[in-house]
């Protein structure tokens, strides 16, 4: 008897599973490499956060600025140009010096009593991000991303303190408010209107809100 040969390929059903993919837990983006992710910067297996007051603190971060730039400078930043190396440089570790601490603050377990020195800290840091004209959207955005964290509320309570001269807080809900869940009040006017337009729509909504 004959037998044709059969070249047909098998069909293997024993594929590995798919593996989750590694998200960052700070921000969620898939970009991650072994050491950082890559969309917020947030470094992995290693002490970024340091002693309080210690080397890698805002303080010591602050000092090395003020002797690179001189006194006058570090306090009037104003006349330093603003794509200026040594500037540009210290924005950015502020900003990273400010996840660090997020990043602290909003893991599991983390209390108002065990990380008062860190609190101290970031309350300084957020004055100086302030000064130095870093976005409160930025700070905010940031923090939101710990919603439901133990030292969420906390955090949000320094911000608003801090940035309460910017106007009522009804004006600032009203403007950092998301139309249908997508872009902010305050983006989608400054898209459409001048900043004096802004002003004025806002105070008059608030104004309205206030009188009901």
């Amino acid at each position: 008897m004959h037998i044709e040969p059969n070249f047909s390929p098998r069909i293997r059903n024993d594929q590995p599973p798919m593996l989750p993919r590694k998200t960052c837990a700070f921000c969620g983006s898939v970009f991650v490499s072994q050491n950082e992710c890559e969309s917020c910067g947030r470094q992995f297996n290693k002490e970024t956060l340091g002693a309080p007051g210690g080397e890698k603190s805002f303080y010591a971060t602050k000092d090395r600025y003020k002797k690179d730039v001189g006194s006058f400078l570090a306090r009037f930043d104003q006349f330093l140009a603003k794509d200026a190396g040594m500037r540009v440089r210290y924005l950015s570790l502020l900003k990273k010096r400010y996840m660090t601490l997020l990043d602290h603050f909003q893991r599991p377990g983390r209390g108002a009593l065990s990380c008062h020195a860190y609190l101290v800290e970031f309350r300084d840091l957020v004055s100086e991000m302030k000064r130095m004209k870093i976005s409160p959207e930025y700070m905010y955005d940031l923090v939101e991303l710990g919603e439901g964290m133990p030292l969420t509320h906390k955090l949000q309570t320094i911000l608003n303190e801090e940035f309460a001269g910017y106007g009522s807080a009804g004006l600032k809900k009203l403007m950092r408010w998301r139309v249908a869940g997508g872009p902010r009040f305050g983006f989608l006017s400054a898209l459409v209107l001048g900043p004096s337009a802004i002003c004025l729509i806002a105070l008059t909504i608030f104004s309205y809100l206030v009188k009901r």
